[in-house]
């Protein structure tokens, strides 16, 4: 088709660039025996080229597309859910090293089964919520999501901004998976009340209502919750 002096303006690079890629192997061009400087590609691997270029993105537009803050997108990546290529796999054209179609192959999969949902009650959390903020061990964040990629961590729904990041999880599930700390301790209400800083009848109002469910133990059948059940409710 033509020299890289040429194809350089095309595919938006300089010819040195160009020129590295055919060197070591990334870019497909002919070189003929009589001239070094006068290497040129073909009309296919200029297409190709673009199409690759056009294709692949930084972390941050990719983090943009999903929906989720940068943060959030590094755990996806950790957990599989985004595959970022090494820079060396990927000839010298892209602004990055992210595939837009191999983000939206796992993006129209994970919406593709879930309804959009009210969450007034705030029963939910969303994927571009899944942060260190609650939990202080990423790798439980990690493996939450090689979960959510693999179909056993259910989806609850989303809150129609068609991305992944607003797709819901059931908070107490996520909590249950995510939590830093043990949740087989047991506090009675005024224990409840001592750690919460409310009032003891306000404490067994909620039990009472059912709004915060307790199981009964000891001899007198005493109302007793775990540790992770009332931090959810009070402080998420």
């Amino acid at each position: 088709w033509g020299p890289l002096t040429r194809a350089g303006p095309e595919l938006a690079v300089t010819p040195v660039r160009l020129a590295k890629g055919v060197e070591d192997g990334r870019i497909q061009a002919f070189v003929p025996e009589t001239g070094y400087r006068q290497r040129s590609i073909t009309r296919t691997e200029l297409e190709r080229l673009r199409f690759i270029r056009d294709d692949h993105c930084d972390k941050a537009a990719a983090a943009a597309f999903l929906g989720v803050p940068a943060s959030v997108f590094s755990v996806l990546a950790d957990s599989g859910l985004v595959s970022i290529l090494h820079p060396a796999t990927l000839p010298p054209v892209t602004r990055g090293c992210v595939s837009r179609s191999e983000l939206q192959a796992p993006a129209s999969r994970l919406l593709a089964d879930v309804q959009r949902v009210n969450d007034a009650e705030r029963a939910h959390i969303a994927i571009r919520d899944l942060n260190l903020r609650r939990t202080t061990d990423r790798q439980r964040l990690v493996k939450l999501c090689v979960c959510i990629g693999d179909g056993s961590f259910p989806l609850a729904g989303h809150d129609g901004t068609g991305v992944v990041g607003g797709i819901f999880l059931a908070k107490e599930r996520v909590q249950e998976r995510i939590a830093s700390f043990s949740v087989g301790v047991q506090l009675n209400l005024q224990q409840i009340s001592a750690l919460t800083g409310v009032h003891y009848d306000s404490v067994k109002g909620w039990v009472d209502t059912g709004v915060l469910c307790a199981r009964q133990t000891g001899q007198h059948g005493n109302p007793h919750l775990g540790v992770l059940h009332i931090l959810s409710f009070v402080f998420i």
